[in-house]
């Protein structure tokens, strides 16, 4: 996929004649180039059952990681991609305007399939993963996050599904939790072809490789902060996705990273937008009737805490969830934010010990 200029940012150089954006890597010799006790533990653990003696389709995987002051965890996700068995692939580290020792690490890595591209100021995580999107080159890509790691065969088992299967253009595989080495993912657990509807249904934390093909145009909506399962879901719609009952991402919860608080007015605006997404909020109806309920329920709630009467008034009557729920949102729509004030605080108490 040819890069596209993207203002405010900068791209580290090589001085590679051809000009292409290539830039630091390889594993840096204050970096524990050993896989970490967690990885290790779940290779041990998960009894992998790999598929053996399968030839590798020789197709670039573009793996884009987007951080911001994640120095102290960064080296763990770039070194487990260094690892893999698998070699053809892509790294492009996007750098979200980092104020720590992220740009000292990131200068001692000169592995030259690792780019990285750095934002001169803090984007937020959907304008970073936008801008992985625009300058990756491989036939297939995915986002691995700053403080996860791969296992070291995750590429070649995803890859070997498609060698199998070659109509397969999205593959899916579970994620392991780095304190409990359980599945993250819940709702599939059958190897095999998955529809969207199942996808749609399902829930937790999963990882896959998908066909660039499939992306096209769509990007995230980079006013909207978590709002990426509008992508995943048109994505999902058109794809022919193959699950593989593993674990071969290494979800670290552990530190603080993980903790984000939205405020209730950023909430709002994120439902807001969302709502607009007309597209979305069909297949979403069509192929998840709950969630569409409760992603109508929290638009409405949205509207009317943001002042807006007459957006509320108009997702009400799309609303196709419970009879308690239609009148708690008939309440809220006729009353307003006021009335919503009073129901928090009631809940509020109810919920002191």
């Amino acid at each position: 996929m040819p890069g596209t200029p993207f203002h405010g940012s900068r791209i580290f150089r090589t001085g590679r004649s051809d000009g292409s954006l290539r830039a630091i890597g390889a594993v840096p010799p204050q970096v524990d180039s050993e896989t970490s006790p967690g990885a290790q533990d779940i290779e041990r653990d998960a009894g992998r059952a790999r598929r053996t003696h399968v030839a590798m389709p020789q197709e670039r995987v573009s793996i884009i990681t987007a951080t911001y002051n994640r120095a102290a965890v960064l080296a763990r996700a770039i070194d487990s991609v260094v690892r893999q068995d698998y070699s053809f692939w892509e790294l492009l580290i996007v750098d979200d305007g980092s104020t720590d020792e992220t740009q000292e690490l990131l200068r001692g890595y000169k592995d030259e399939r690792i780019t990285v591209l750095t934002h001169s100021e803090n984007r937020g995580v959907s304008a970073a993963k936008n801008t992985g999107l625009d300058h990756m080159s491989g036939e297939w890509f995915t986002f691995l996050d700053s403080d996860d790691e791969a296992v070291p065969h995750a590429l070649s088992e995803m890859l070997a599904v498609v060698e199998m299967h070659p109509d397969v253009d999205a593959v899916t595989c579970n994620c392991l939790d780095s304190v409990t080495r359980e599945f993250t993912g819940f709702g599939l657990d059958q190897e095999g072809y998955v529809d969207a509807r199942a996808v749609a249904n399902a829930g937790g934390e999963y990882w896959g490789i998908t066909r660039t093909r499939l992306l096209g145009r769509l990007r995230f909506n980079e006013r909207i902060s978590g709002g990426e399962a509008a992508v995943w879901l048109k994505i999902s719609a058109r794809a022919v996705r193959y699950y593989i009952d593993r674990g071969l991402r290494v979800y670290h919860r552990e530190g603080a990273d993980r903790v984000s608080r939205q405020s209730r007015e950023r909430q709002n605006t994120t439902h807001l937008l969302m709502a607009r997404d007309d597209e979305y909020l069909s297949l979403l109806k069509e192929l998840a009737p709950e969630r569409h309920a409760e992603a109508v329920f929290r638009t409405v709630v949205a509207a009317v805490d943001s002042g807006e009467r007459a957006t509320a008034w108009r997702f009400l009557r799309r609303y196709d969830g419970s009879v308690a729920k239609r009148v708690f949102l008939l309440s809220a729509c006729a009353f307003g934010r006021p009335w919503l004030a009073v129901v928090r605080m009631i809940r509020a108490r109810l919920a002191r010990p």
